[in-house]
């Protein structure tokens, strides 16, 4: 959900949460990390919300024009 939020342009949150060992958890804090460290994007909760500014990169024109250049393409 945190994409979703992240497309408002208003500050995202997330809590810490208790690490569990499996593959698919391993890829859920990776994602997480990622969106924190790497992009900037979300900031960890601790207990104050203050607003901060991100650039989130909305590729929403891109795709719709890969989709329509690929549906042209097979027609």
């Amino acid at each position: 959900m945190h994409c979703e939020a992240l497309t408002s342009g208003r500050p995202v949150y997330s809590l810490e949460l208790a690490p569990i060992e499996g593959e698919r958890l391993e890829k859920f804090e990776w994602f997480h990390e990622d969106m924190q460290e790497t992009l900037g994007l979300t900031r960890p909760f601790a207990g104050e919300l203050t607003p901060y500014e991100y650039a989130f990169a909305d590729q929403s024109a891109e795709i719709a024009e890969a989709v329509r250049a690929q549906y042209a393409a097979r027609r």
